[in-house]
């Protein structure tokens, strides 16, 4: 056989195994998923970064929630390989987005499995899904790099702060420094 019916045979079986993903994904949901969203978590499970840039309430934090639900909700088949991270961070640019953001995911998967860290409470930061600042997540990047080795997806909510005088640098250093992909080791983060 050759290298390119090899490539082609991987690259259609982990369509399908993707396929699954979004249909176990989507089962869970009261609606069924827009094509950018279907696209995007196809990028995601094959380790690319995503932005997702659609109109106010179009479904984009749908392609956040598969991160955590992957990790947290998802049937123990379809979870990350333990050979892969499979911790999220979550980032928002205001502490109260923050604390909302973590009431909801406590209320959803409980609070063992979700953590925040905002600078003004830290609460079961070693958490599989910690919600935190994008600042902290800087933080994290230059002093405490080595909490990254767990993580395998990063959301960057709000992206759109990246034009904000002067906070959007954070936003930058935070998709500049992050670690690149570790093959083999866990996927890149994802913005």
């Amino acid at each position: 056989m050759s290298d390119r019916a090899v490539t082609q045979t991987d690259t259609a079986a982990r369509t399908a195994d993707v396929d699954a993903l979004v249909a176990a994904f989507e089962a869970t949901l009261a609606f069924r998923l827009d094509s950018f969203q279907v696209e995007a978590i196809h990028h995601l499970e094959t380790h690319r970064g995503v932005l997702v840039s659609a109109p106010t309430s179009s479904g984009k934090t749908i392609v956040a929630e598969y991160a955590i639900w992957r990790t947290l909700g998802a049937p123990p088949g379809l979870r990350r390989a333990a050979a892969l991270p499979g911790h999220v961070f979550y980032t928002t640019p205001l502490k109260a987005l923050s604390n909302q953001k973590y009431r909801e995911l406590v209320a959803r998967y409980g609070d063992d499995q979700v953590g925040l860290v905002t600078g003004e409470h830290t609460i079961n930061d070693a958490a599989p899904v910690v919600i935190m600042t994008t600042e902290i997540l800087r933080n994290v990047i230059y002093d405490e790099p080595e909490r990254l080795d767990l993580v395998g997806d990063v959301v960057l909510d709000e992206v759109h702060y990246i034009d904000d005088y002067p906070r959007g640098t954070v936003w930058e250093e935070v998709i500049v420094q992050a670690p690149p992909a570790r093959h083999g080791k866990a996927p890149a983060p994802r913005t």
